[in-house]
């Protein structure tokens, strides 16, 4: 991803130019506002967008890209986040010192695994704790507990397209607030 940096401070009614690495032919951008949900843009077939956020927090934006119109899109880019304080100039905390979003390691994307059989997800984080989250076949995402490792062992019980993200903090009760953008999103393809 290219601009804005991670945790670039903004003012409600600014308009914001996202910009990325596109490595297909059309791209989508993911928009969450202080962990309500995910807005999705339509396929683009250009590598920029303008968004003018309307309320002040802490919005997190995220790139899925296709190679043709017909395939199906990449699994997510890293999370950034954008700061946003209101028009009067009030400050706010909106996740600002949080660490940048770690690094995966193992498995790389789209590895090839056996239900039923252990696997361990390793990563590289500047946070102390680490959370992992794993989209599972019945389209629904699971968060671990914070802990101070850079591994995660799970077991992928049936078949099935699995997708994993980790997400780094400096203490381990930490929220949105705290917490840093997610990692790029991996694929398990589960046989």
């Amino acid at each position: 991803m290219a601009t804005p940096a991670d945790q670039a401070t903004f003012v409600v009614g600014q308009p914001i130019k996202l910009v990325w690495d596109n490595a297909g032919e059309v791209s989508g951008v993911d928009i969450a506002f202080n962990d309500n949900g995910w807005k999705y843009s339509a396929w683009k077939t250009r590598n920029s967008c303008v968004f003018t956020p309307t309320a002040a927090g802490q919005y997190r934006w995220s790139v899925f890209v296709k190679r043709t119109h017909a395939e199906t899109g990449s699994a997510g880019s890293e999370e950034r986040i954008l700061l946003v304080r209101p028009k009067d100039g009030a400050a706010g905390s909106y996740s600002q010192g949080a660490p940048p979003p770690p690094s995966p390691i193992s498995p790389s994307d789209q590895t090839e695994v056996k239900a039923g059989r252990p696997v361990t997800l390793t990563w590289k984080a500047a946070g102390k704790y680490s959370q992992v989250a794993v989209w599972w076949p019945d389209e629904k995402w699971r968060y671990m507990d914070w802990r101070s490792t850079a591994s995660y062992a799970f077991t992928p019980s049936s078949p099935g397209v699995y997708v994993w993200q980790v997400f780094t903090a400096n203490k381990s009760d930490c929220e949105i607030d705290c917490s840093s953008g997610g990692s790029v999103q991996r694929y398990l393809m589960v046989r």
